[in-house]
């Protein structure tokens, strides 16, 4: 094993060499500029690996938060006070099919994530997701639903600026289709089909000339285990079962920047529902997080290359 003393040692030796000998002073150029230019694909090999490292990083944060209404539990939810996962709400079937278990966000891709043990794209019983409504001025007031109303009950919107409609699924492709809807004081939604859990409501949007299209998406739907949600979210929903996973790319121009948001999303029949809050970043600069962005790798990259072919041109 060559050692760095023995190395430069080898390196010294030669270079005395080379006044010693005829011949050996071009000899030792073409040797030390090889091995510049062996140092410098190193240093350029090191940079691209150490960007690929951190444009991979894990910039998803689980964004879910408590209800604030207490529910039916079947399972255990790690996370402190949050009680989503391992929970559906009060006076509900209690099993891991009817449960909504996080919301999260990634802040690399602006992805709303939603998790579930419910089955997102065959649904259950006729019963499917609701629509995902956001709240970003803080003024949501308590669901309107009349105490007398039965389900499907159509009601001003208390409060929500804007809305994920979910418009179909396909269980081939494992897709769910939206549009982006952004809704105002007169828009109209529906509450949920049964009435154990009227504090859920509402379950979907109703939509009228009052709204407005902002754009449509596909969600991509995945499988995972709660294992995989622990290694590629870094998210803990506990052991409760098989979950779904959907990912939702929301456009720069869907919710304002630098806001604090409140997202809610309930089953059709109210059965569970799961809240998050996560400010949103500035769409300028949409990576917030500690991961540079690819063209300051790309410029650092840039300058310590000029920098060793200035070297070896000034040698030449």
């Amino acid at each position: 094993m060559v050692t760095i003393d023995k190395y430069y040692k080898h390196v010294y030796t030669t270079e005395v060499q080379a006044f010693k000998k005829p011949g050996l002073t071009q000899q030792l150029q073409q040797h030390m500029e090889n091995r510049e230019r062996r140092v410098g694909v190193a240093i350029i090999l090191a940079i691209v690996s150490m960007s690929m490292s951190l444009s991979a990083a894990i910039t998803v944060v689980d964004i879910t938060i408590n209800s604030g209404h207490l529910g039916s539990r079947y399972g255990n939810d790690p996370r402190p006070t949050i009680n989503a996962s391992g929970w559906v709400n009060p006076n509900c079937v209690a099993s891991n099919e009817w449960d909504l278990k996080f919301l999260a966000y990634d802040y690399s891709t602006n992805q709303l994530i939603l998790g579930s043990g419910f089955n997102q794209l065959a649904g259950k019983d006729g019963i499917i997701l609701g629509d995902i409504f956001f709240d970003t001025n803080s003024i949501l007031t308590s669901p309107s639903r009349p105490v007398n109303a039965d389900g499907n009950y159509k009601y001003p919107n208390p409060g929500f600026e804007f809305c994920i409609d979910i418009k179909s699924s396909s269980v081939e492709n494992s897709t769910l289709t939206f549009d982006l809807i952004g809704m105002y004081s007169n828009s109209i939604v529906q509450s949920g089909s049964l009435n154990q859990n009227r504090v859920a409501d509402p379950a979907t949007i109703v939509r009228t000339d009052a709204d407005k299209f902002i754009g449509t998406g596909v969600a991509e739907v995945k499988i995972m285990t709660d294992d995989q949600i622990r290694s590629l979210l870094d998210i803990d929903v506990g052991n409760n079962g098989k979950n779904y996973v959907s990912f939702f790319d929301l456009p720069a121009n869907f919710l304002p920047p630098n806001t604090t948001v409140k997202v809610k999303e309930t089953l059709t029949c109210l059965n569970d529902d799961v809240w998050g809050q996560y400010t949103t970043p500035d769409y300028i600069t949409p990576d917030v997080t500690a991961v540079p962005e690819p063209g300051n790798c790309l410029a650092t990259m840039t300058f310590l290359c000029s920098g060793a072919l200035i070297r070896f041109r000034r040698r030449k």
